[in-house]
């Protein structure tokens, strides 16, 4: 699959409010299972197609760990937002 593609299903699942959780564990404290949807934050991302850089705006999910109630944001793994690719 793509970049561009990998984008652009990421941003569709965003749209439809399917929270997906890339990472394996916590952040903060280690655990692996128990985490809840928290709140989302706006992602911008840039590709370079046909000589031009595309703007996709998107999201990203961050979560609440039920153990030690921490949240932490779950980046996917695609580009940085400040990377044109």
């Amino acid at each position: 699959m793509s970049l561009e593609e990998d984008v652009k299903m990421h941003t569709r699942r965003f749209e439809a409010g399917l929270p997906v959780f890339y990472g394996e564990a916590c952040s903060l404290c280690g655990r692996n299972e128990g985490f809840r949807v928290h709140d989302c934050r706006p992602r911008t991302f840039r590709l370079l197609r046909d000589g031009y850089v595309w703007i996709v705006r998107s999201g990203i999910w961050r979560w609440r760990c039920l153990a030690c109630r921490g949240c932490f944001t779950d980046y996917p793994p695609l580009p940085c937002r400040t990377n044109a690719l």
